[in-house]
């Protein structure tokens, strides 16, 4: 098996084998661990990649193409590392709008 890494950031990076697949590796780890493989990446015929996570990751398994996938992981860990979501912002609540009853019909005798 051949093996060609492509940089990209200092924790994300893609594996080409030698057939389309592509590996993510996490270079946080060393490479007898097992933690080391997030994903296997592999074309579709329709020009996509699917991508199989190897941790439980609440990313999409399709995309345009495996630069995506990783571009996917690098935003999703740098929002873990953050601390997750920004603070909520405030919503200005109003009362309901009070509407008017109809006006009483009144049936005039003949």
């Amino acid at each position: 098996m051949t093996i060609a890494m492509m940089p990209s950031s200092a924790q994300y990076v893609l594996v080409d084998l030698e057939d389309d697949g592509r590996l993510i590796h996490d270079t946080r780890f060393a490479e007898n661990d097992s933690r080391r493989l997030v994903a296997f990446v592999e074309a579709t015929p329709d020009g996509h990649v699917d991508v199989t996570w190897l941790r439980s990751l609440p990313l999409r398994t399709r995309f345009r193409d495996a630069e995506a996938a990783l571009a996917e992981i690098e935003s999703w860990s740098a929002l873990e590392r953050s601390g997750g979501a920004t603070p909520p912002v405030p919503i200005a609540h109003y009362a309901p709008r009070r509407i008017a009853p109809p006006p009483s019909r009144r049936v005039r005798p003949a």
